[in-house]
């Protein structure tokens, strides 16, 4: 996808990319877990950024980059009873880094 390769460097171009990804796959895991991230560091609407990146998990379970994200996200708002759970379901997932959670 072309919005990862550009993200951060070129927002706009990440922008577009995204939208056109998600109009053909509302679905998409890899977009909405960036959609999110871009809600968790450049808008810094938490509230958004957690729902693209509960989107993100019940379109794919098996995505690993949306887990270390969304943990980083519930750690930042302090949801620590979240947080605990978000881990220990990570932790199921293969080829998920134990470490970086």
């Amino acid at each position: 996808m072309k919005a990862v390769t550009n993200y951060p460097f070129d927002y706009n171009e990440v922008c577009e990319s995204l939208n056109y990804a998600l109009s053909h796959d509302p679905h998409y895991a890899p977009a909405l877990c960036l959609k999110a991230k871009i809600y968790l560091y450049e808008k810094t609407s938490l509230s958004t950024a957690k729902t693209y990146f509960e989107l993100a998990l019940q379109a794919d379970p098996q995505h690993i980059d949306t887990y270390q994200f969304y943990g980083e996200l519930l750690l930042q708002i302090e949801d620590y009873e979240n947080l605990e759970k978000h881990i220990d379901k990570s932790f199921k997932v293969m080829g998920i880094n134990k470490a970086a959670m």
